[in-house]
């Protein structure tokens, strides 16, 4: 089966999470912010001084749309895992080990939900952040 990415929790005995195609647990975007750890301090009488002070930590945030009640069932495997208060380690397609990651945000929109409640449609959003220590 190819998979997308892994979430895992190496210090908990859980299930990891994989996005795949071939589950229905595929995202669309995957987008990863870094920034340069400059700072500019204010002089008097002239122009700021730029001071590289630290590394910040990088982001990645993942976007999707899952179909169905597997949709739903999804956000709750993802919401178990954010429970756990544990960082997750990020594994890409390729099995490569792209370090640990806070879970920051796990958002979800039901939409097109059918007479017994259950969503057609569920867009979600999940903001990883790197864990450093």
């Amino acid at each position: 089966m190819r998979q997308q990415l892994i979430l895992s929790v190496p210090s908990k005995n859980v299930e990891a999470f994989v996005f795949s195609v071939a589950n229905g647990t595929e995202y669309e975007s995957l987008s990863t912010s870094s920034q340069g750890g400059w700072v500019n301090l204010d002089i008097m009488d002239g122009k700021a001084v730029s001071q590289n002070t630290h590394e910040p930590l990088d982001s990645k945030t993942l976007k999707g749309k899952w179909f169905g009640a597997q949709g739903r069932v999804s956000i709750r495997r993802l919401r178990e895992i954010k429970k756990l208060r544990s960082p997750v380690l990020l594994t890409d397609d390729y099995g490569y080990s792209m370090g640990m990651w806070k879970i920051m945000t796990l958002s979800d929109d039901e939409s097109n939900v059918i007479d017994d409640g259950t969503p057609m449609v569920v867009n979600f959003t999940i903001t990883l952040e790197e864990f450093a220590n």
